[in-house]
């Protein structure tokens, strides 16, 4: 559920955010999250190309100071399945309050 999770969180980062590079991706995930969604390098990359090879972002390269940069950015389809996440989401988290799980 996690990654499932975290791919939720990237694209909606990636949408408030608009285009953003990978190291402040990830900072602004942790921000967003208040710390309780560390995201490491060696997990986020491989999880960012994942979801450029299924289209939901596109990455582009710019060189900074000598360093290449790949910044990212959500596509359309992105943001159909960010839409369609936060309706299962709803409809899980409807389900669950019924079933008095919030008091877990």
């Amino acid at each position: 559920m996690r990654k499932g999770t975290t791919i939720w969180i990237d694209l909606a980062v990636l949408r408030r955010q608009g285009e953003i590079y990978g190291y402040s991706l990830r900072h602004a995930v942790f921000g967003a999250s208040k710390g309780l969604l560390p995201l490491k390098e060696g997990s986020l990359y491989p999880l960012l190309k994942s979801m450029e090879r299924s289209q939901l972002i596109r990455m582009r390269r710019q060189q900074v100071n000598g360093r290449w940069r790949h910044y990212y950015r959500i596509t359309e389809r992105g943001r159909r399945v960010l839409t369609d996440c936060a309706r299962q989401w709803k409809l899980l988290h409807s389900v669950l309050d019924r079933l008095g799980c919030h008091r877990v």
